[in-house]
């Protein structure tokens, strides 16, 4: 007989410490479920346990970028035992794939407490909508994680409280994309409004830009799908309510200073003492200059763009200061651990060899030719807790999702216009809004481009502007095999795969039509098959 997945079942109660200014839950099992809402506080701290499994490792403190980002087709992992991963050889076991799964559900479930029991507490109507309205968010939000990585999942709305109803078929995709928009319709009547919301809180203007994301994926490859309409509406709502905009200049929306700015639509909470998010150390190397005080054994700098990102970058915009604000590239200053006036400078790409420890230089180079992504920069880190915190969903994207979907319906100047806002900060290295001599890139689009020119160009801008910040896998992949195999085939032509002896994680993907479709999705779960007795074998994805 199947096991029952345990965190299905706990009814949860929590406990507070406190972290930057947030409640962060320790969660306990409870026989009496409406003790957690009795008041204000209480249903607070149920809700904060809620952002808590957010934070956790297996969700955004680690796996969910380091996971998006080495399967995606656009990035390689340098570390030994991530080769089939990496290499778009995911194995149906993996366990990055499981825990991440796991850990999923385990925010639903707390989710689905608050939804079934706050309805039933005594406590003020505004503060119940705004409890509910973020649970609502936050299912959603991780609904629309699991039904892009894995297709059909049980769809679980209510608390699990008996054995049968832990049995739960993959349910079709139809129905899970209907459930979270459903569950951002909810969330927006209750969200408060913009200015009134927490810190770090979904205001209600959060619930339709997730819900212009959703259409957009809905939608796929498909010219003639109504949901590019509605995504358009709903993007066009956030727009006209001017509750976002874009930070200036671009480098402003990764400076740790600016945690929760104006561009920011929804980020996930970390501090350096409790919930520490690990992608600085997967990001960047150790004792680099903008990370002077990590220690060894905790930076590992493991999570790298390909080549063919960062060439794709510079050759669309020569000059352009995303560049530098996205990349550290071609060498980077790394300290001596014990005397740090000891310096070593290390060569990375775009140069083509790299230094040995002594000086000397290799001449094929090694896994540190790659260049790292610079948005997750903690100055102060010092062993692995980084207090950055992880933006899901910020203003840029959303401008992007509505150029996109205007295109689609035919208002593509319209379109051309939004994505020049983009390319306007962009130019603006120094940010102070006024366009000088040597602001001259990334040009403006002009008008009159049309349909499938902007298409294209709204593609790989996307790939530009949110480089690193884990939507490559989701952008290669929601307008179908096709698609991803251009990107796939553009790594495969890159010189640094066909050189006679690559440099080290350096992999040629498998292009073969079967091999394409299987990496639309991650494995679903062997575990999950085999606990639920309503999965069978045979409903494993594609290719798996």
């Amino acid at each position: 007989m199947k096991k029952i997945y345990l965190f299905l079942l706990l009814v949860v109660t929590f406990t507070t410490t406190s972290c930057d200014g947030f409640l962060v839950q320790e969660p306990t099992t409870s026989l009496d479920q409406m003790s957690a809402y009795e008041s204000v506080a209480s249903a607070d701290a149920v809700l904060n346990g809620c952002y808590a499994t957010l934070g956790e490792y297996d969700y955004f403190g680690y796996r969910y970028m380091h996971v998006l980002s080495i399967t995606s087709g656009a990035w390689t992992s340098t570390r030994s035992n991530e080769i089939p991963t990496t290499s778009m050889q995911i194995q149906v076991n993996d366990v990055h794939v499981e825990k991440m799964y796991a850990a999923y559900y385990a925010s639903i479930g707390v989710a689905n407490d608050i939804l079934k029991n706050l309805p039933l507490s005594t406590i003020d109507k505004a503060n119940k909508d705004r409890i509910m309205g973020e649970a609502y968010f936050i299912r959603a939000m991780t609904y629309f994680n699991l039904v892009r990585q894995f297709g059909k999942v049980p769809l679980v709305v209510k608390p699990v409280e008996s054995y049968s109803e832990a049995h739960i078929g993959r349910t079709d995709t139809a129905l899970v994309y209907q459930q979270i928009i459903d569950d951002l319709d909810s969330a927006f009547v209750r969200l408060p409004a913009p200015g009134s919301n927490a810190a770090g809180r979904p205001n209600k203007y959060a619930a339709p830009a997730l819900q212009a994301k959703v259409h957009v994926t809905i939608a796929g490859n498909d010219p003639l799908s109504p949901n590019w309409k509605k995504a358009y509406d709903a993007a066009t709502t956030v727009y006209t309510s001017t509750t976002y905009r874009l930070l200036r200049p671009f480098t402003a929306v990764f400076d740790i200073a600016n945690k929760n700015s104006a561009e920011s639509i929804f980020e996930i909470q970390f501090g350096a003492s409790i919930m520490s998010l690990k992608l600085t150390n997967v990001t960047l190397p150790l004792r680099n200059t903008l990370t002077p005080s990590s220690t060894g054994g905790t930076q590992w700098g493991k999570t790298r763009p390909n080549k063919e990102v960062f060439d794709m970058f510079v050759n669309t915009y020569p000059g352009d200061p995303r560049i530098d604000g996205s990349f550290l590239h071609t060498s980077y200053t790394k300290m001596d651990l014990a005397d740090k006036s000891k310096t070593l400078q290390v060569n990375i790409y775009p140069n083509t060899s790299n230094t040995t420890a002594n000086g000397s230089l290799k001449a094929n180079g090694d896994d540190k030719e790659y260049p790292f992504i610079k948005k997750f920069v903690d100055p102060a880190i010092t062993t692995e807790a980084s207090s950055c915190n992880f933006i899901y969903y910020r203003y840029a994207d959303l401008l992007l999702i509505l150029a996109e979907a205007a295109n689609e319906i035919d208002k593509t100047d319209e379109a051309i216009g939004y994505v020049n806002e983009l390319l306007a900060r962009a130019r603006d290295k120094n940010g102070d809004f006024v366009e000088d001599a040597t602001e001259l890139s990334p040009a403006a689009w002009p008008t009159g481009l049309s349909k499938d020119e902007v298409r294209t160009k709204i593609m790989t801008e996307r790939q530009i502007e949110l480089c690193g910040e884990s939507d490559e896998w989701y952008t290669f992949r929601r307008r179908g095999a096709d698609y991803l195999k251009t990107i796939v085939d553009r790594h495969n032509a890159h010189p640094h795969v066909n050189k006679p002896t690559p440099a080290k994680y350096v992999y040629k993907y498998v292009a073969t039509d079967i091999d394409i479709k299987r990496n639309l999705k991650f494995p679903f779960p062997p575990a999950e098959i085999t606990r639920n007795e309503s999965i069978a074998d045979t409903d494993q994805n594609f290719g798996y």
